[in-house]
């Protein structure tokens, strides 16, 4: 392949992983771009607002044949403090993540602390006593449920901007809920 051909590869899956990050965490075009071919560092740079979302410095590789080892050593090299990720691709392949176990491991606490704060408010919307059995209160439940898998601890914000749109009782029971969550109480 020429190096031009193989340049344009590289940069077309450096462009897809940008857009994929835009779109996931409805961020704004520049505050994820693509770097140019050839320049040090990590092949995406984060804003500081997208960096407190993503917590992840990215090394794309879009070859036939990659040598990991070496390829995830470069990206541990210029992630800094941030978690190293490698994203690798080849013709016809689906596209895979390389991160440390440690790494992935932390990425699971954060999913299920995430999670348990999420069930804390969907079981007050399952006790008899709940005034409020409309598609409302629960869809704004399943919402914050869906950001909490992309934030690490997006509760308290996201349920602010949406109690300010629904019902008094709705707001009452979920800042009983942010109170007993924040303060480590479950039911």
């Amino acid at each position: 392949m020429r190096p031009q051909s193989s340049k344009a590869k590289g940069r077309r899956l450096q462009t897809t992983v940008a857009n994929a990050l835009i779109e996931a965490f409805e961020l704004p075009p520049d505050d994820v771009r693509s770097t140019s071919m050839g320049a040090a560092g990590e092949d995406i740079q984060l804003s500081a607002r997208a960096r407190d979302m993503i917590p992840f410095s990215f090394e794309c590789k879009n070859v036939e044949k990659l040598n990991f080892w070496s390829a995830f050593d470069q990206c541990k090299v210029n992630a800094a403090d941030h978690m190293p990720a490698l994203v690798a691709k080849k013709n016809r392949s689906d596209t895979l993540v390389v991160i440390r176990f440690s790494d992935f491991i932390e990425l699971l606490r954060m999913s299920h602390r995430g999670r348990t704060q999420t069930e804390t408010l969907l079981r007050a919307r399952r006790t008899p006593s709940h005034p409020c059995g409309t598609m409302r209160c629960s869809s704004m439940l399943r919402q914050i449920a869906d950001l909490v898998a992309t934030k690490e601890d997006p509760i308290i914000s996201t349920t602010e901007s949406y109690i300010t749109n629904t019902d008094a009782h709705v707001q009452q029971e979920a800042e009983a809920s942010l109170s007993d969550s924040a303060s480590g109480h479950t039911e």
